[in-house]
């Protein structure tokens, strides 16, 4: 379930451009009442809150052990590719257009259950823009963190361990450890 709430929320930008391209049609809803532009606000709410929490959940949330940091690479060019995937086709919903909608819909449950199955919650756009790096170790774990490579580096020199807290399989979410 929480897979599928970080896929949600991997969204969170695309509901805001979705909402301003389409906002002559939410002006114009107190005039032309449409079904299908309500529930299709009703939904990008409810999946506003759903991204909302999930995010929350990685930024709050304490780790749960520590550990000594290896090597690492950035993994920049996976996120672009992730973002021109659904970027082109999502931006391109015609609420006027059912059928528009529903390829729209199974394209979204496609990528979802990819994303899912394969644990791609690093590719996250938002956790992006909000200062987060991704990294992959050399055994093929992926590391979710606000640490730039540099410091992670340092850190690694002087043996000082990272607060840590497993997202999914091989993706971890790291954090600095405050000194008590």
């Amino acid at each position: 379930m929480f897979k599928w709430m970080m896929f949600i929320s991997s969204y969170l930008p695309l509901y805001f451009l979705i909402t301003i391209i389409n906002i002559p049609k939410i002006i114009d809803l107190k005039d032309n009442f449409s079904i299908i532009t309500v529930g299709f606000l009703g939904t990008i709410g409810v999946l506003f809150i759903i991204s909302v929490g999930a995010l929350l959940y990685i930024f709050v949330k304490k780790p749960e052990r520590t550990v000594m940091i290896s090597s690492y690479e950035k993994l920049d060019d996976n996120l672009i590719s992730y973002i021109m995937t659904y970027l082109i086709p999502l931006l391109s919903i015609d609420l006027d257009n059912v059928w528009n909608m529903i390829a729209n819909l199974f394209l979204f449950l496609m990528i979802g259950l990819i994303y899912t199955k394969y644990d791609l919650i690093y590719l996250n756009p938002f956790l992006s823009l909000a200062g987060f790096y991704v990294y992959r170790t050399k055994s093929d774990k992926y590391v979710i963190t606000r640490v730039k490579l540099t410091v992670l580096e340092i850190m690694k020199e002087k043996e000082i361990e990272i607060g840590s807290f497993r997202l999914a399989n091989d993706v971890f979410v790291y954090k600095k450890i405050k000194p008590k």
